[in-house]
């Protein structure tokens, strides 16, 4: 609003699916701007921390011990799902499972269970 303008770049569907109407509605006619903490009080940030740079390092970390192909699928069945209908999400989610169950990152995942590393392959899961 600063500048004439309205959200774009996907500002009112993202905001939509993340404040009530009366908030995105406020902080967009306003301009004003609020905290790192107050972002995370209305849930537009993940959280709020005081070394971004290492907790992003951190989250990074953790994903990149986990099986590559759950990682793409997770984020695949979300970015898919997340507007669905709920039929539509389960059938989705239990076709994707299908295809990662039995696969050599799957396994090599749940063996690290029992303490036992299996490298992951370098696979790119693949859902029509």
């Amino acid at each position: 609003m600063n500048k004439g303008l309205i959200p774009d770049m996907s500002g009112s569907v993202t905001l939509r699916e993340l404040v009530p109407i009366d908030v995105a509605k406020e902080l967009t006619m306003t301009g004003r701007v609020i905290s790192g903490d107050e972002a995370s009080e209305l849930n537009l940030v993940t959280r709020c921390v005081k070394d971004p740079i290492e907790e992003a390092l951190a989250v990074a970390r953790a994903i990149i011990c986990r099986s590559p192909d759950s990682v793409a699928a997770s984020k695949q069945l979300f970015q898919r799902n997340w507007a669905a209908k709920d039929q539509k999400c389960l059938e989705l989610e239990t076709s994707m499972q299908k295809d990662l169950i039995g696969t050599w990152n799957q396994l090599s995942a749940s063996l690290r269970n029992f303490g036992v590393t299996l490298p992951y392959k370098n696979t790119k899961p693949t859902h029509p």
